[in-house]
């Protein structure tokens, strides 16, 4: 196979030198109604008030809120992912995500139609709620829902990262990609789009059987500190395999570094992304 295909999948918190923070994982809104009490420890309750003139109301059917926007009306709820300590306060990395609403109040669930999502870091101190920078609407996903966001451990300073995951399958073929989210002051802004894996084992079969070219890529990150620098770059360790029709196989392991671009604000993907897919 000429054409060759650099791909990426990261490895969520087993950042083997840092900590992943105070994990939030099952801190949702989905399990709320509109009579619960918002003073409780749990940070997405403390939130909620300060987010109550972002929604239309509450759906006790499908236990979520209605926020109307530009691009629709969707049924979404918060989630505080993770939460660092800071002077007198914390700051909660937070996310909302749901699904679209048919004009009739049913959930859009066709194929074509993907979820929504929107990234905020909120400042709690000494009991008040501030906005300290918040994402643009992000389609994400398939069937009208989008994937878990998670994060990782992204500087120096003890600041994260939000992660978005996509994928696709067609015809015994699969491909998937990730986003990687920083603040950047009053915003959150996209500093990595990446194809994280690929294959097509479903339309060739396996090295024995193939009826086609057959490759299979995967790749594990981790973050590395970067001297002089806020935030870390990422070691990217690849496995490549690769099987021509009538021809040896190919195992590759490929390592490289991708290094945070501190002036421009990203990572510097020119190098990995090179590569053009199979």
């Amino acid at each position: 196979m000429k054409k060759t295909f650099q791909a990426l999948l990261f490895v969520i918190c087993v950042m083997t030198l840092f900590g992943c923070g105070k994990s939030q994982e099952e801190t949702s809104t989905k399990e709320n109604t509109k009579n619960q009490v918002l003073n409780k420890p749990d940070p997405t309750f403390r939130i909620l008030e300060f987010f109550k003139t972002r929604y239309k109301k509450y759906n006790d059917q499908k236990q979520c809120y209605v926020r109307v926007s530009g691009a629709g009306t969707y049924c979404v709820n918060l989630k505080v992912i993770v939460t660092t300590d800071i002077n007198n306060g914390e700051l909660m990395y937070v996310v909302e995500s749901g699904s679209p609403l048919e004009k009739d109040g049913s959930l859009a669930k066709f194929h074509a139609s993907s979820g929504i999502v929107t990234l905020f870091l909120i400042e709690d101190m000494n009991n008040q709620i501030k906005l300290i920078a918040q994402s643009e609407e992000i389609n994400n996903g398939f069937y009208g829902t989008p994937n878990l966001v998670k994060t990782y451990r992204a500087g120096t300073d003890g600041q994260f990262g939000w992660i978005l995951e996509d994928g696709f399958g067609n015809m015994g073929q699969f491909s998937g990609g990730m986003s990687l989210y920083l603040q950047k002051d009053n915003k959150i802004v996209q500093v990595a789009d990446l194809s994280t894996y690929a294959g097509n084992s479903g339309a060739c079969g396996d090295a024995k059987d193939q009826i086609c070219d057959l490759y299979d890529i995967k790749s594990v990150v981790e973050a590395v500190y970067a001297k002089n620098k806020k935030y870390f770059d990422l070691q990217v360790s690849t496995k490549v395999f690769m099987k021509d029709m009538g021809k040896p196989e190919v195992n590759n392991d490929i390592v490289k570094v991708i290094p945070f671009d501190d002036q421009k604000f990203t990572y510097d993907l020119v190098e990995v992304n090179k590569p053009n897919r199979p």
